[in-house]
C-alpha cells in the first residue's frame, strides 16, 4: 500500500461530509418518509481541505457531499435517476468521481452519523480498496476508540485537524514514518481512552487560508428551506436570501455540562482579526451574492468589545446584508447596546440560547448560570424593535426533576419569544452529562442506539424521571408554547403568527396544529372564510393522514371548532 501512494506531487483525496442525522432517516429517503431538513455548511472540513490544498499535498480533490445530496434527492433538486437503497445512491455518487483516491477523508461531526459513516466508508473501500479512510471531526475526537475498533478505519485524527491532516498527508506522500499528536490508528491507540491526546491548536486564526467553498454545492446550501430566513425590504416586500456560514473564533470559557465543543476547539478563546472576518464576507458577496450571514462560532459574542466592532464593520461594509445567529447567543453576553448593533446591520431574527427556566438547574445541574431576569428583559427589547425572537431549551438532564422541567415550560411562557425550541437532553460523547448517565448506570459506549431515530437517543429513564415523560413534555410543551399559546396569538399580532405557522406548515403539511392555529389567525382579522377552508381541510387531512390523525386526537380539546366535525375512520394507510 506505501508503495501505491507515493508520489511527486501531492495526493489524490476525496472528502466525504456525511449528514447528521441517525442512519435510519437517511435510509427513510429511499422508500420511506424522510423527517429531516437541516443542511448545515461543513465550515471545519472546509479549513481542512483548504489548508491541505495550500501546503501542496492534494494532487486532485473532490468532496462528496452526502448531506447536500440527499437533501437534493428529497428536495426534488437530484437530476439523477430513482435510488432504491442508500448504497446504491452513494454508488452513483462514487461513480461522479474522476480519480482514484489515495486518501478518503471523512468528517463526522455529530455522533448520530457513526452508522452512516460506518456504512459509506464500507461502501468506498469496496470501490477503492487500496485508498486510506481517515476520520475526522467531533465524533472522531470523542468517539476514537469506538472508530478504530472498525476495520474500515485507518487513522482518526483528534481536535483540530488543519496543521495534523496536512502532515499526515505528507507522510503518506513521502512515505515517511507518521507520529503526529492526535494521530491514532489501531497500532498506537493507548489502552486508556484517558490517555488520547488531541492535535493542536490553531493559534494565530488568520494565518489559516479561506475555507475551500468552491468545494460545495454552495447554490443548495444558499437557498435550502433548511436555511429558511426572513428578509424584508424598506416597503416590506420580501428580498432575495442567500444564506452563508462563516468562523470569527474559535473556543469557549463556559463549561455547560451538555455541550463537547470544548473537546475539539478547547476553552480558550481565539479571534480571527475584524479585517480578516470583513474580507471572508466580501469574498462571500462577491463570489455567491450572499446576503445573509450566519456565525457558527462556539461564542460568537464571547468579547463584546470586539463583537461591536465587528457588528460595526459589517453594518458600514455591507449595509444591504445582515447577521443572524440560528445556533444561539449567549444571554450573559449581551446588552442593549450590543442588540441595537446587531438591528442597525439588518437583522430579522435572533436566537437566545437559555436551555432552562429553573435557577437550580441553571446553577447546579448545567452550570451554564444564565441569568434569567436578564433575557426577560433582552426578549421584550427585541421583540419591541419587531425582530423575531427564537429561544432554546432543553429538558431531561441528569439529576433534574420532571417539576424543575415544567419551571422551565413555565419559564419559557412568561418569556415569550416568538418561538420556543424545547429539545430533550441528549448525551453527546465527551459531554459532562454523557458521564454523569453512565455514573446512573443508564448509559454506555456503545454507539448502536445512534443509528435509530432521535427518540430512541433518549430511551432510557433516570432515578426522577421516565424517558417518556420527558419526550411527552417535550413535545406537547412545544405545540403549547408554540402555536396555542404563542405569544403572538396573545398579543393579537396575528400577522406575525401567521407568518410564523405557515412556515411550519409548509415543511410539515400534516400539521394539523399549525393550520388550526393560522384559521384562528384568519378568523380574528376577518377572514372567516378563509379560516373555514382550512378547517375543511383540516378534517381532510385527518381523514388522509395518519400523522394528521395522530396529531388531531391528541390535541383535539384544544381544537374544539374541529372536534365539532363527526367521528372520523381510522385513515387509510
Amino acid at each position: 500500500m506505501g508503495d501505491f501512494l507515493r508520489v511527486t506531487a501531492g495526493l489524490n483525496v476525496l472528502y466525504v461530509n456525511v449528514p447528521s442525522v441517525p442512519a435510519s432517516e437517511v435510509r427513510a429517503h429511499f422508500g420511506g418518509t424522510p423527517s429531516f431538513n437541516y443542511l448545515s455548511m461543513p465550515t471545519g472540513l472546509l479549513y481542512v481541505a483548504a489548508q491541505a490544498r495550500a501546503e501542496g499535498w492534494v494532487r486532485t480533490e473532490h468532496l462528496l457531499d452526502l448531506n447536500a445530496e440527499l437533501f437534493k434527492y428529497r428536495s426534488g433538486r437530484w437530476a439523477g435517476p430513482l435510488q432504491t437503497s442508500f448504497e446504491c445512491f452513494q454508488t452513483t455518487l462514487a461513480q461522479t468521481v474522476s480519480f482514484t483516491p489515495a486518501v478518503i477523508a471523512f468528517s463526522i461531526s455529530f455522533t448520530s452519523s457513526h452508522d452512516t459513516f460506518v456504512e459509506s466508508a464500507a461502501i468506498l473501500r469496496a470501490r477503492w480498496p487500496h485508498a486510506i479512510i481517515v476520520a475526522g471531526g467531533h465524533h472522531a475526537t470523542s468517539c476514537t476508540f469506538q472508530l478504530l475498533d472498525h476495520s474500515v478505519v485507518d487513522y482518526v485524527v483528534r481536535g483540530e485537524g488543519e496543521q495534523v491532516f496536512s502532515q499526515l498527508l505528507k507522510g503518506l506522500a513521502t512515505g515517511a514514518p507518521i507520529t503526529l499528536p492526535g494521530v491514532y490508528t489501531r497500532a498506537n491507540r493507548p489502552a486508556d481512552p484517558k490517555d488520547l491526546r488531541i492535535g493542536p491548536f490553531v493559534d494565530d486564526l488568520d494565518t489559516l487560508p479561506d475555507p475551500a467553498w468552491d468545494l460545495l454545492d454552495m447554490e443548495v446550501y444558499m437557498t435550502s428551506g433548511a436555511n429558511k430566513t426572513k428578509r424584508l425590504g424598506q416597503d416590506g416586500g420580501a428580498l432575495e436570501t442567500r444564506v452563508v456560514t462563516f468562523s470569527s473564533s474559535r473556543g469557549c470559557p463556559f463549561s455547560c455540562t451538555f455541550c463537547a465543543s470544548h473537546q475539539v476547539h478547547g476553552r480558550k478563546m481565539r479571534y480571527l482579526s475584524t479585517a480578516r472576518v470583513i474580507a471572508m464576507m466580501d469574498a462571500l458577496r462577491a463570489r455567491y451574492r450572499a446576503n445573509v450571514f450566519f456565525p457558527d462560532d462556539d461564542l460568537f459574542t464571547a468579547n463584546k468589545a470586539r463583537t461591536k466592532e465587528l457588528l460595526g464593520r459589517f453594518r458600514e461594509t455591507f449595509p444591504d446584508c445582515e447577521i443572524q445567529a440560528p445556533g444561539g447567543l449567549s444571554v450573559n453576553t449581551l446588552d442593549f447596546e450590543l442588540l441595537d448593533l446587531f438591528i442597525a446591520t439588518g437583522t430579522k431574527v435572533l436566537t437566545l440560547a437559555v436551555e432552562s427556566g429553573s435557577e437550580h438547574v441553571q446553577q447546579y445541574i448545567i452550570k451554564k448560570r444564565c441569568n434569567l431576569k436578564k433575557a426577560l428583559g433582552l426578549v421584550r427589547y427585541l421583540r419591541d424593535r419587531d425582530v423575531i425572537v427564537r429561544c432554546y431549551f432543553i429538558l431531561g438532564f441528569p439529576d433534574e426533576s420532571l417539576e424543575q422541567m415544567r419551571e422551565t415550560v413555565d419559564y419559557a411562557y412568561e418569556l415569550m419569544p416568538d418561538w420556543s425550541g424545547i429539545a430533550v437532553a441528549i448525551p453527546l460523547p465527551g459531554s459532562e452529562i454523557f458521564d454523569e448517565f453512565r455514573a446512573l448506570g443508564v448509559l454506555n459506549d456503545d454507539l448502536s442506539r445512534w443509528g435509530s431515530n432521535f427518540d430512541a437517543l433518549r430511551d432510557f429513564d433516570t432515578p426522577l424521571a421516565r424517558a417518556d415523560e420527558i419526550r411527552n413534555l417535550a413535545y406537547d410543551a412545544n405545540l403549547y408554547l408554540n402555536f396555542f399559546a404563542n405569544p403572538n396569538l396573545r398579543e393579537g399580532r396575528y400577522e406575525r403568527a401567521i407568518e410564523l405557522f405557515r412556515d411550519i406548515v409548509a415543511a410539515h403539511p400534516f400539521h394539523v396544529v399549525g393550520l388550526y392555529c393560522i384559521a384562528e389567525c384568519l378568523e380574528h382579522t376577518n377572514r372567516a372564510q378563509e379560516a373555514a377552508a382550512i378547517r375543511a381541510h383540516i378534517v381532510d387531512l385527518i381523514h388522509s393522514d395518519s400523522r394528521a390523525r395522530q396529531m388531531h386526537l391528541r390535541n383535539q380539546a384544544k381544537m374544539p371548532k374541529i372536534r365539532e366535525q363527526p367521528a372520523f375512520p381510522e385513515p387509510t394507510p
